[in-house]
């Protein structure tokens, strides 16, 4: 939430109410002789004021707070890319680490079981990993979609 929605929860009452005061603060000076009103106003005047200043600085808060999340989030997954990147794709014996299947669109879909990097073959997208030819699966290991 920014803090201008933040400012607008505010209840649109409270804020003429304190506009209203602020206004009659300024203007009651010698011209109001009640002097008790004029302080209950004040006090009223200053609580308002207060509040709205601390519910600014708790907008502000919560943004920066969730500016902080999302780049802890951030990080969190440019690490899980960079350990993607850094994987080998292959068993401790050498063997593949890929499995997968041949879905229904004629594509094989593999993913790393160690890294779980998925990846197409034939990759056509730019979104989609290509299968590296010395880890391709022996076909009769992939699975299909369809069934058999």
């Amino acid at each position: 939430m920014s803090k201008q929605e933040g400012m607008h929860k505010l209840d649109k009452e409270t804020v003429a109410l304190a506009t209203q005061l602020a206004v009659d603060e300024d203007t009651s000076g010698a011209e109001n002789p009640d002097t008790e009103l004029s302080e209950l106003r004040a006090l009223l005047s200053r609580h308002l004021k207060q509040e709205l200043q601390d519910k600014e600085a708790s907008v502000t808060k919560e943004a920066e707070a969730r500016k902080q999340r999302i780049a802890q989030v951030q990080i969190t997954l440019n690490e899980i890319e960079d350990s993607r990147d850094r994987c080998s794709h292959t068993k401790p014996d050498g063997k593949t680490a890929l499995g997968g299947q041949r879905n229904f669109d004629g594509k094989y879909r593999f993913v790393c079981s160690i890294c779980n990097r998925t990846f197409t073959y034939p990759a056509e997208g730019p979104d989609e990993h290509a299968v590296p030819p010395e880890l391709l699966p022996a076909t009769e290991r992939v699975g299909s979609s369809m069934g058999g």
